[in-house]
């Protein structure tokens, strides 16, 4: 079914669709690709993750222009999002901005604090921004995606928007860095929680060091870091979390140990139903999902 429908969504994007599938299939070397909105593409067995980025992106949003490779414009929320976003897909443009998947039905964000652990590309960052969020503070420790977030932060001119480069964690230390950090479009996280005594250039931080040293209050938290989020939450006091009004985080290794934390600290707490996921971790449930908690 997921390859029927990518077939759909090819046939209703492309207009010599058929010439991109006979490059798949090793029929043809490579084909020039005119899209239905007059974009074109050479499409190679090389570049078909490539292709297929083109293909999603003017599906979820007929009217985005490609400047260039890694730079594109779309009309979103009423405005023009300008955004890089380096060798990887625009995939990520359709969760938070198409789909809201950060935007609380039951909770106003306008004229507060945001903190966004896990920024990625500054998208998030520049969704709340335009939400009306007071002040946003996201945490990106992946040097690539951070190097785009500052870019996308300034070429949309949010002024509210503080970037840290930093990972967070449950205690104190700095992220180890080997030569799959730089090199991957996704950075993996040690899966184990184990942290380094060699001095790294990226600091490891807490939940209680973002509340003091940003003077955090009533505020609306975004998690989105690879399996991190049970570092943090578990690792962090009552008083920490009451600085925090609003939670919504997508979880890696199942939700009852964040359930059982959250709401101990008072916090009323929905989530989806676990999707079996790569992910896996000694000592944790299975299952990726999203998670909500709500200040009770």
């Amino acid at each position: 079914m997921k390859k029927l429908f990518s077939l759909f969504r090819t046939a209703y994007v492309c207009k010599n669709w058929m010439s991109a599938l006979s490059v798949k299939f090793g029929l043809a070397k490579k084909h020039l690709i005119k899209f239905r909105n007059g974009y074109t593409f050479l499409v190679e067995p090389q570049t078909w993750s490539e292709f297929q980025s083109r293909v999603n992106l003017f599906w979820e949003f007929p009217l985005a222009t490609v400047v260039n490779e890694e730079f594109i414009k779309v009309p979103v929320m009423g405005r023009e999002l300008n955004f890089y976003f380096g060798k990887s897909g625009t995939h990520i443009l359709k969760e938070v901005f198409k789909d809201e998947a950060y935007k609380p039905k039951d909770f106003d964000i306008t004229n507060r604090t945001v903190v966004d652990i896990g920024c990625s590309y500054g998208d998030s960052l520049i969704y709340f921004a335009w939400l009306g969020a007071k002040e946003v503070y996201g945490f990106e420790p992946q040097p690539n995606l951070h190097a785009l977030a500052e870019k996308n932060i300034a070429v949309n001119k949010v002024h509210s928007v503080h970037l840290i480069r930093a990972a967070v964690g449950g205690k104190h230390g700095s992220l180890f860095k080997d030569s799959t950090y730089y090199n991957t479009e996704v950075f993996e996280f040690n899966k184990d929680f184990t942290y380094t005594d060699k001095t790294e250039d990226i600091p490891l931080i807490t939940l209680e060091d973002i509340v003091r040293d940003y003077r955090i209050e009533r505020a609306f938290m975004k998690m989105d870091c690879e399996g991190y989020e049970y570092d943090i939450l578990l690792n962090a006091s009552d008083e920490v979390l009451s600085h925090f009004d609003y939670i919504v985080l997508e979880y890696h290794y199942g939700y009852k140990k964040l359930e059982k934390r959250l709401k101990a600290a008072g916090f009323k707490v929905w989530h989806s139903t676990p999707v079996k996921s790569e992910f896996e971790l000694e000592g944790h449930d299975k299952g990726v999902g999203d998670l909500v908690a709500k200040r009770a």
